[in-house]
Formats: structure tokens, sequence, C-alpha cells
């Protein structure tokens, strides 16, 4: 594609910033106002990371709004953090692996079931009666295969999600 003007584009996204956001976490800072009745979403600086060199705002709108994904889910953080690898170079394994011990080892799903979340490889080791809660189907995932082992699936559970949604997400 040869772009000669830009300024035919003129993308607006709306955004707003709060001093102390009231959304429980009190943050500081921006949110794109698609996000603003999203209690997972919380607000970002504009400032970047030591590890990565771009802010969470702008992995916001880049890796996550302007490709047509919603800015909460674990699905779809796990594409956008493969998008934000390849734009920055930043490996996205911490991230999963965070959101894995922070979330998935607690029973806790976002944007969905964990019946509907999990692969099919892990979701055939517990029985159905397991499965109607989600705190219930994790905890006996971890003594049937250990918590290490389970975290280990659970990483790459998350970058093939990443892998799969990545090309749609891009184009």
């Amino acid at each position: 594609m040869n772009v000669t003007n830009i300024d035919q584009w003129q993308i607006r996204l709306p955004a707003s910033y709060c001093t102390e956001w009231q959304d429980g976490y009190g943050v500081r800072g921006w949110k794109l106002d698609v996000s603003i009745g999203d209690p997972a979403v919380i607000a970002s600086t504009e400032e970047t990371g030591k590890q990565i060199p771009t802010s969470i705002f702008v992995h916001d709108i880049v890796d996550h709004h302007l490709c047509g994904l919603p800015m909460s889910g674990h699905r779809n953080e796990a594409i956008a953090l493969r998008l934000l690898h390849e734009r920055t170079g930043s490996s996205p394994v911490p991230d999963y692996r965070q959101m894995v011990e922070e979330d998935i080892l607690r029973g806790n799903v976002n944007g969905e079931r964990m019946t509907t979340f999990l692969p099919e490889s892990l979701l055939s080791l517990a029985p159905m009666a397991l499965r109607e809660n989600d705190k219930t189907l994790v905890n006996y995932l971890i003594a049937k295969l250990c918590r290490e082992e389970l975290t280990d699936r659970l990483v790459k559970h998350f970058a093939a999600l990443g892998e799969e949604g990545y090309q749609e997400a891009r184009k």
C-alpha cells in the first residue's frame, strides 16, 4: 500500500484521563472510552516500561482496539500480547505466566467460562461433575497434574491462542 497523504486517515480515539479512577484500583491515567465500563481494564499511563519499549496505553490502542480485539478477556490478551511481541520484540511468556498464576489457577477466566477457555487436552482430564464450577475444576487439575505442570500447559495454551488469533487481528 502506497500512502502519500497520511492526513486522509485521521483516526480519532476518544480517551479519558482521571487523577483517580473509581474502579476499585484507584489508578491515575488514561482509558480508551470504549473500556470505561469494563472493570477488568485499569487505567494506564503513557510511560513506557523498563522491560518493554511501549506503554500500556499504546498497547491498548495498537494491539487491542485498532485490531478489533475487545480490551479485556484472557483470550484477547493472548492475541494482543502476540501482536505486542511482533511490534516490540518482547516475549509474551512472562505475561502469559502471570495471567495463569494470578487468574487462571485461582479459577478466574476473564471473558468466558473455564470450560470454553481450557484446551480439550486439559478439560478431558476432569469428570463432567467438576466442570460446573471454575474453581473446583482448576483445583482438580492442580491436584491431578501438580501446579507446575498445569502452569506450563496453560502458558503453552496462551501461546497457542495468541498464534491462533494473530493473523486475523493483524489484518
